[in-house]
């Protein structure tokens, strides 16, 4: 086969025009009428694909256990009900399960110094705690597609269903409701591990490069669009019997529109805005 053009793509090119977040049109003069009346086809080569973020709101406390004394003066922990602690919203945007769990774990510990204040009903930025220990912290981990929580001693880490269940231990801990109404796990242990969860999902896994310029062609986000190439996120690779996927592409124009959606039809949202996110890749169009 014959090469016509080779173009590098790159969201960060000037001739580039972002229209939205997952798409955005390159100019590239000459093309239509470079390639009018031939048999052509596209493939892509070199390419390197953008970190996708995710975001969750989750609510979540990390409480002392209460102390009771008892005969002989021993101190005994008692179990949280929940009604004396309310569970707090957060939004942790993350690039993977072991950030969502490092981003945790610093949340958590941040509120390690104001569980007993709340109570109290203080405002916790008005007053200096007591000194905590590394033995008080907690340590939110994954490791072998499970996540790990080690509380700190005479603690217990809370989260809202939400929390639990992308994490994995929806079915560990306790049942709870809070002060302010939000079902939630505890979670009680020095060592709790979930079940297997990952961060990207069925939908999200793969996604997939279209342009318009490619046949056949499939309507998404109110235009028309051909599959370019489908790019496994799991792998870092493109998905591929062969390793040299051919596409039949016409181009009506000089100006290559691109998208970006999951297995969903969901546009990707990346770490960063699309000019800045490095994506990047060149496109071949051959001539049988």
């Amino acid at each position: 086969m014959e090469i016509l053009r080779e173009i590098r793509v790159r969201a960060d090119d000037l001739s580039a025009v972002v229209g939205s977040e997952s798409g955005f049109t390159m100019k590239a003069p000459g093309l239509m009428n470079e390639l009018r009346g031939k048999n052509v086809f596209v493939k892509v080569r070199d390419v390197r694909m953008p970190s996708n973020i995710k975001s969750i709101t989750l609510s979540m406390n990390y409480v002392k256990m209460r102390k009771q004394t008892g005969e002989a003066n021993l101190s005994v922990e008692l179990p949280i009900d929940g009604s004396d602690f309310d569970l707090l919203n957060v939004t942790v945007n993350y690039l993977s399960m072991q950030d969502l769990c490092l981003q945790l774990t610093q949340l958590a510990n941040q509120l390690i110094k104001s569980s007993d204040c709340m109570s109290y009903g203080s405002d916790h930025s008005l007053h200096i705690c007591e000194n905590i220990g590394v033995k008080d912290l907690v340590k939110i981990s994954y490791a072998n597609e499970r996540v790990v929580v080690r509380n700190g001693q005479g603690y217990v880490l809370v989260l809202s269903i939400e929390g639990a269940v992308i994490c994995g231990l929806e079915k560990s801990g306790i049942e709870l409701k809070s002060r302010n109404d939000i079902d939630g796990r505890r979670l009680e242990g020095q060592c709790i591990i979930g079940h297997p969860v990952s961060y990207f999902n069925d939908y999200d896994h793969v996604c997939h490069v279209l342009l318009d310029a490619v046949i056949p062609k499939m309507y998404c986000d109110e235009k028309n669009f051909g599959v370019l190439f489908t790019y496994n996120n799991k792998k870092c690779t493109i998905e591929s019997d062969n390793g040299n996927i051919l596409k039949k592409a016409i181009c009506s124009s000089d100006n290559l529109r691109f998208y970006i959606i999951d297995d969903s039809l969901k546009p990707i949202v990346f770490e960063r805005d699309l000019i800045s996110s490095g994506l990047r890749f060149t496109l071949i169009f051959l001539c049988k």
